[in-house]
């Protein structure tokens, strides 16, 4: 990853900043207003971007929000590269 900052979407930050308010940090159940597409675009894109990681259980797959994710999750539009 390079230098530069890296900018989250509104959508993207109120599920950091709901994920954070959690005792496990899940990101879901995502705000009821992401639906459909945009939830797994919004679950993809902080996989990419290191803010969350994918958790693989037998019965299921949960997305955690990682340490990068739960200080970006107070930083507003910009945040430094995990």
């Amino acid at each position: 990853m390079n230098a530069s900052f890296l900018v989250v979407s509104a959508a993207q930050l109120a599920v950091l900043r709901q994920a954070a308010a959690r005792p496990s940090r899940a990101l879901e159940p995502l705000p009821a207003k992401i639906r459909g597409a945009a939830k797994q675009a919004v679950l993809d894109a902080l996989v990419a971007r290191g803010y969350a990681t994918k958790c693989y259980f037998p019965s299921h797959v949960e997305y955690v929000l990682t340490e990068a994710g739960l200080a970006l999750k107070g930083n507003g539009d910009d945040a430094a590269p995990p």
